[in-house]
């Protein structure tokens, strides 16, 4: 691996948000999570059915 020229990392700086900017509802980011979740439990649940019925 290369290292990240000076203008890369001055550019992963600039993308991260200054903690005290970071002004979301605590309830919001719950809520969304648990959809995430709840989403990413049911891909696992597809993918899993779809594995097992190949290896039959």
């Amino acid at each position: 691996m290369t290292k990240p020229t000076k203008e890369q990392q001055q550019q992963q700086q600039q993308q991260q948000p200054e903690p005290d900017m970071i002004k979301a509802d605590p309830t919001e980011v719950v809520t969304i999570l648990v959809n995430r979740i709840a989403e990413l439990e049911k891909d696992k649940a597809v993918l899993t059915a779809a594995l097992q019925s190949r290896q039959k």
